[in-house]
Order: structure tokens, then C-alpha cells, then sequence
């Protein structure tokens, strides 16, 4: 019998041990990555940090969906600013006021523009109005911090013309 060989399989039993124990070594490293949070679930849940229980919403006080605010003063007059949501995005800002007292504004009319670097936003008016006063803190360039987002970084104090009917959808 040339050309048969015999083979001890006892022999070749480590090679087989040591096959399996590549085979598992290398499945746990795969298991890790099919078994990780995906990427997405992790910006989603970084973002959901920013909830409404940081934000701070004070009683008194109507939001527009563009990101302002308004709230009618005992004196008849509406203070207008951003709201802290926008600012937390946008960071520390500088803001430009357009219009001055005794002007009259119009509901969706630019009113202000928010500088954060280089970059620049429109801050659409959320009523209509006469202006009776604008925040001197705002013309001066300073920089608003997020402390002070509602009591000194309001924009103008309007004489709103249609108070019941633009404030309705807010």
C-alpha cells in the first residue's frame, strides 16, 4: 500500500483546539461591534440633553415659532427678545437693534440681528406696534449672556396694535 498514508488523530486534535480558540477570540470583537450603540442613538440621546427641563420657560410669557418672545407688561407695553432656546444654540451674541422709538413694527418684520462670530440671523417681530423704547444694553454692543436672556436682554417695548389676535397662535 504506497501512496497511503496513516494518520493519528490524536495528533491533530491541538490544531483543532487551537482553531476554535482563534475562532472565539475573534468573535468577541465582533460582538462588541454589532452590539455597540449606534452612532445616530448617541447624537439623538446628546441632543435630548437640551429638553425643556434646562431651558428656562417663565410664566407670563408667549414664544412665536420663530424663536422670540413677548410678554405683556402691566403698563399695556410688550418687551420682544430671543428665547433661550436660540440662544443656547447660537451662544454668546451680540445683537443689532433696527428700528428706535416711535417707529411702528409689524408682525414678521425684521426687528434685530443676532451676531455669533461671523455668522449673522434675522429676528423677526412676534406683534405689531408702535415702539416706545429700546434697550439701551443692546445698543451699546454688549454681549448677552444666558442669565439675562428674559430681564435685561429684551429688545424693544412695543405698544402692541393687535394684542388678542397675533398672540392667539402662540
Amino acid at each position: 500500500m504506497e501512496g497511503f498514508t496513516y494518520t493519528n488523530i490524536f495528533e491533530t486534535k491541538g490544531i483543532e483546539y487551537i482553531i476554535i480558540i482563534c475562532f472565539l477570540l475573534m468573535l468577541i470583537p465582533f460582538w462588541l461591534i454589532v452590539n455597540r450603540k449606534p452612532i445616530v442613538k448617541q447624537l439623538i440621546s446628546s441632543v435630548q440633553t437640551l429638553t425643556a427641563g434646562i431651558l428656562r420657560i417663565p410664566q407670563g410669557i408667549f414664544f412665536s415659532k420663530n424663536h422670540t418672545w413677548v410678554h405683556l407688561e402691566k403698563t399695556g407695553e410688550a418687551k420682544t427678545g430671543i428665547d433661550d432656546f436660540l440662544y443656547r444654540v447660537v451662544g454668546d451674541v451680540k445683537i443689532k437693534t433696527f428700528k428706535t422709538a416711535g417707529e411702528s413694527i409689524k408682525k414678521g418684520e425684521v426687528m434685530a440681528e443676532i451676531i455669533a462670530g461671523e455668522k449673522r440671523l434675522n429676528i423677526l417681530s412676534p406683534v405689531s406696534g408702535e415702539i416706545t423704547k429700546t434697550n439701551r444694553l443692546l445698543t451699546d454692543n454688549q454681549i448677552i449672556t444666558n442669565e439675562d436672556i428674559y430681564e435685561n436682554a429684551w429688545f424693544y417695548s412695543i405698544k402692541p396694535a393687535n394684542w388678542k389676535e397675533e398672540t392667539s397662535g402662540f
